[in-house]
């Protein structure tokens, strides 16, 4: 991606993770344990907010090189259609504006 385009492991883990719950396949999660990981997910988009503006800003890709962040799946929808809940296992653009906004970090998404 680049020096100032980066794809954060452990953000995209943290939205998507296949071996146990993401903000996006919390299905398997209590509701105390999913509100835990939104915020969790707040304070990470903060932290990397903070580190690259001091190395001068970069851009952080989501959903980019999924197969090479392990247990990341690919993040849109449909996906992993072949599992009984797929239908609670997709992306959510309005959570993700929402965490977003509280992080204070500006949100640019890129339809294809």
């Amino acid at each position: 991606c680049g020096p100032v385009c980066q794809t954060p492991a452990k953000l995209q883990q943290m939205l998507w993770n296949s071996s146990s719950f993401g903000l996006f396949n919390g299905v398997k999660a209590d509701e105390k344990e999913w509100f835990d990981l939104r915020g969790a997910v707040v304070r990470e988009m903060r932290h990397l907010a903070a580190h690259w503006t001091l190395k001068g800003g970069a851009l952080l890709v989501l959903n980019a090189q999924e197969s090479s962040v392990q247990l990341v799946g690919m993040m849109s929808y449909p996906n992993f259609r072949f599992e009984a809940d797929t239908g609670l296992r997709h992306p959510d653009i309005n959570l993700l504006a929402s965490v977003s906004e509280e992080a204070g970090v500006d949100l640019r998404v890129l339809v294809l």
